[in-house]
């Protein structure tokens, strides 16, 4: 199904056709919001970004669409990814001597910012390899998804979901479709490992020859 024929069915079984209650950017926002979140689960919008750091700036601002990041190099050195208070144990011990300041081996992800350790002391060029965040849905004509077409019946169970639960007089149905979202998504997940979208192919080298 294609996003028009998701949103199509989606008015036809909120049992209003034209926008009244639920507006169509409502509804498209609850499109956008599921389609991003099984894009995710399935890894399938691969991309990749660049900056340059400043000197003694710790943090910078990713953008909008960056998802969940895979690789980060620092000066094409790859960094390792460790959490905002492994940071904080780790330059705690920079009265043993550890500068707070140097080439950078730690990076942490805040919210949309990206952080160092030690603190980047020159100007040097950040390479970002992530998952990439699908652009909004913005036509209730559009033709096409960023995920595969089948998963279009659980965009529908999502968008329903959230609709119902802005009124309570629609609680039971609002439950109903969370449940088949759930289900939906479960599905969804057990696809993603089984195909493990943008995944490498696992071998291993014996006597110089690659082996599945």
């Amino acid at each position: 199904m294609t996003p028009a024929q998701v949103w199509t069915q989606i008015r036809q079984q909120a049992n209003e056709t034209t926008p009244a209650y639920w507006s169509d950017s409502e509804i498209l926002v609850h499109m956008s919001n599921a389609e991003s979140i099984i894009a995710q689960k399935l890894g399938v919008i691969q991309d990749s970004t660049s900056f340059t750091t400043g000197d003694g700036t710790r943090e910078y601002t990713l953008g909008a669409t960056v998802g969940v990041i895979r690789r980060l190099t620092y000066d094409s050195v790859k960094l390792d990814n460790i959490g905002l208070d492994a940071i904080g144990d780790y330059e705690g011990e920079a009265y043993g001597g550890i500068d707070a300041t140097g080439t950078p081996e730690y990076y942490y992800r805040w919210g949309d910012k990206v952080g160092f350790s030690p603190i980047p002391d020159e100007a040097k060029t950040v390479a970002v390899y992530h998952e990439a965040v699908p652009g909004m849905i913005d036509s209730t004509a559009a033709t096409t998804w960023t995920i595969p077409a089948k998963y279009g019946q659980y965009v529908t169970s999502y968008a329903l979901w959230q609709m119902f639960t802005k009124d309570q007089q629609l609680n039971e149905e609002a439950v109903l479709y969370n449940k088949q979202w759930t289900d939906g998504l479960a599905v969804v997940e057990h696809d993603s490992a089984q195909t493990k979208y943008g995944e490498p192919r696992q071998v291993k080298v014996i006597d110089g020859i690659f082996v599945d």
